[in-house]
């Protein structure tokens, strides 16, 4: 006989809407030496929280310009991690980028 703890049952039908779409939201260059670049043609301000590989937030910056440079002079060599989040705090977009010194 099949008991319930036989089996996991998930009724999660939830489709996430985004305000944003992810693809007007771009990081550049990728991989970056001095800086990188972000291009926000959704015109609406997101804020961009960076990471690096251990998880730990590095930097978090609110965009409210259609190009923004963010300085990473401080940053060590390595690879990062980042979100981008909308004025609601979902998160629109995320990736990676590496740093090469």
């Amino acid at each position: 006989p099949i008991s319930s703890a036989d089996y996991l049952k998930s009724s999660n039908t939830g489709i996430n809407n985004f305000s944003i779409n992810p693809s007007t939201i771009s990081l550049y260059p990728n991989p970056a030496s001095n800086e990188v670049n972000i291009l926000n043609t959704a015109n609406e301000a997101v804020t961009i929280a960076i990471y690096d590989m251990m998880g730990s937030k590095i930097n978090e910056q609110l965009l409210t310009e259609r190009i923004t440079n963010i300085s990473t002079t401080k940053y060590a060599a390595g690879f990062y991690s980042y979100r981008i989040f909308d004025a609601n705090n979902r998160t629109v977009s995320s990736g990676k980028f590496s740093l090469i010194k």
